[in-house]
């Protein structure tokens, strides 16, 4: 129970240093673009992103592939989605199956600027799984789950707290997210240096504008 309270102090110290649950609550959505470097054996491929948010489960993800030869789009509406990828094979449109929509609702769920409100949810469990050094700087890794069973472990940095980090299961693959450089963008805390990497993706992402609803 002692380390159980000491997670949940230290949530709520990530949560206020983000910019607070009255802040992140009042966002009505964000958009936000970038430049990344999408990493393969070939080598790295240059691409641009685009993310546009509207609470609760609204999202289109645009992402352009060596200098738009490659464009894939990603369209959450609530309970509907859809994928286009257009490229010289051709012009790809396909609706999301229903596996692939509990994907993206657990996607939602741990959304970046949003997560560190899900300890708060009613049902939630909070679990300290232990410290661990990440650059020089010590971390705590809580495990958060829903009472859905979505889950996240958050890497905490203990002394400025702010959150580095969090790895999780997407459809069984191992994933895990990575932040750095914070800014402030309106009223909170953005991380605009962000790294993904499993078995299927490595993604380094540095966003050039954000903006909030």
């Amino acid at each position: 129970p002692a380390k159980i309270v000491a997670a949940i102090k230290l949530l709520n110290e990530a949560l206020a240093k983000k910019g607070g649950a009255k802040q992140l609550r009042a966002m009505k959505g964000y958009n936000w673009k970038g430049n990344a470097q999408l990493k393969s054996p070939q080598g790295a491929v240059p691409a641009t992103v685009e993310k546009r948010y509207a609470k609760p489960d609204k999202l289109r993800l645009d992402l352009e592939i060596n200098g738009g030869v490659v464009r894939v789009a990603t369209v959450l509406n609530g309970k509907t989605g859809w994928a286009q990828e257009q490229s010289p094979r051709g012009n790809n449109l396909r609706d999301f199956t229903a596996v692939e929509m509990t994907a993206l609702s657990s996607q939602l769920w741990r959304d970046t600027e949003l997560v560190l409100l899900r300890h708060l949810d009613k049902g939630s469990v909070v679990k300290f799984l232990g410290e661990e050094v990440l650059a020089d700087k010590t971390i705590a890794a809580i495990l958060v789950k829903s009472a859905k069973g979505h889950e996240v472990i958050l890497l905490i940095d203990e002394k400025s707290k702010m959150l580095l980090g969090m790895d999780y299961n997407d459809q069984g693959i191992r994933t895990s997210e990575r932040f750095a450089d914070y800014k402030k963008a309106g009223s909170i805390l953005v991380a605009h240096q962000r790294s993904t990497k499993s078995s299927q993706v490595d993604l380094v992402l540095k966003i050039t504008s954000f903006t909030t609803n």
